[in-house]
């Protein structure tokens, strides 16, 4: 089976917004999936973890809960900090100590959904990426760097003339000016990220409804708009860790393909090799969740998508902090740093 995200519900009325409980309680908060663990986590409640030698879930597992996914495996209390270590790696799950091997560069992609109800969620993103990017610049040593780019999920007017299709990189929002970026359309360690990111990440609720999240982050990394002039120019680099984030309220049923054909796609734009990419995927989870009444709808599609890759995380979108979800992805990151394979 997959993670426990049923299949989609309706998709929500448009003619009014959405009243969303930020309420806390045993919402589920993310699902984190490496190459030896499948973490599951609920505000309040336990932590789970698949053992370590046994093979990822599959469709024909039984999905009857009982209250404990049949890999459960216990993990550990540090004793003086309190916080989850995951046996199999050592990294702390919440917070991160240092510990893997240093990090190839990374590339680092934001896909932000930009209809009309996602504003809380781009604040949240604002408000919830600084320990991640620290987190990930602690893995990189003097020589190499980070690319961090934002699209959003349809072409983007408020960008400069000429880079406003989707998967473009954001550049300038309806506040004005992003940048400019100091090594192109995409922010580095370079940038102050204060700035940039938060502004960048707020892409605004004026896009289409019909959001291609997909079709986004296909498309930025895309060779063509890597080319020299190009509106992407430099971001993408194959001998890069890839960090895809995907952030929507929806499913993805308007992009090209389905979610098989995305992977394939993605994975060969990176040189072929799998592991080499991170997903993390913010999305409408099944219940619990956070949303109240009024639901996001679950991202079935993205789900299947994000779990077919060795290091990918699910989390719920309506929580009212991402940070703990970044948080703890990091130990992915780290597994993920210390697997790398240099394409060809």
């Amino acid at each position: 089976m997959h993670a426990k995200i049923a299949p989609m519900f309706g998709r929500r009325s448009r003619l009014s917004p959405r009243r969303r409980s930020r309420a806390g309680g045993a919402a589920l908060a993310w699902v984190l999936v490496g190459a030896n663990a499948w973490a599951c986590q609920r505000v309040g409640a336990d932590d789970y973890m698949r053992e370590p030698d046994r093979p990822k879930p599959s469709d024909e597992d039984d999905d009857e809960d009982d209250g404990l996914p049949p890999w459960f495996e216990g993990s550990t209390e540090d004793e003086e900090s309190g916080e989850t270590v995951r046996p199999e790696t050592g990294f702390v799950t919440s917070g991160g100590t240092e510990g893997g091997a240093m990090c190839p560069e990374v590339d680092i992609l934001f896909v932000v959904d930009n209809s009309y109800s996602m504003a809380s969620e781009q604040t949240n993103l604002a408000n919830s990426y600084v320990g991640f990017i620290d987190g990930i610049q602690a893995t990189l040593d003097d020589e190499n760097d980070f690319h961090l780019g934002v699209v959003s999920t349809d072409d983007f007017a408020d960008n400069d003339e000429g880079c406003r299709e989707i998967g473009d990189l954001v550049t300038r929002t309806a506040s004005g000016p992003c940048g400019p970026y100091a090594a192109g359309n995409f922010m580095s360690a370079a940038d102050v990220l204060e700035q940039s990111f938060t502004c960048a990440a707020r892409v605004g609720t004026e896009g289409d409804p019909d959001e291609r999240p997909l079709a986004a982050a296909l498309d930025a990394l895309a060779p063509e708009k890597a080319v020299m002039g190009g509106c992407n120019e430099g971001f993408a680099r194959e001998d890069a860790l890839l960090i895809l984030v995907l952030i929507s309220d929806e499913d993805d049923h308007f992009s090209p393909g389905e979610p098989a054909a995305w992977f394939d796609e993605l994975v060969a734009a990176r040189g072929g090799v799998e592991s080499n990419i991170v997903v993390l995927s913010v999305i409408g989870v099944d219940e619990p969740s956070a949303c109240g009444l009024a639901k996001a709808e679950p991202g079935a599609r993205i789900a299947d998508f994000t779990q077919r890759f060795t290091y990918a995380g699910i989390a719920d979108v309506c929580v009212n902090d991402y940070a703990p979800f970044f948080d703890q992805a990091l130990s992915l990151v780290y597994n993920a740093c210390s697997g790398f394979t240099p394409p060809g």
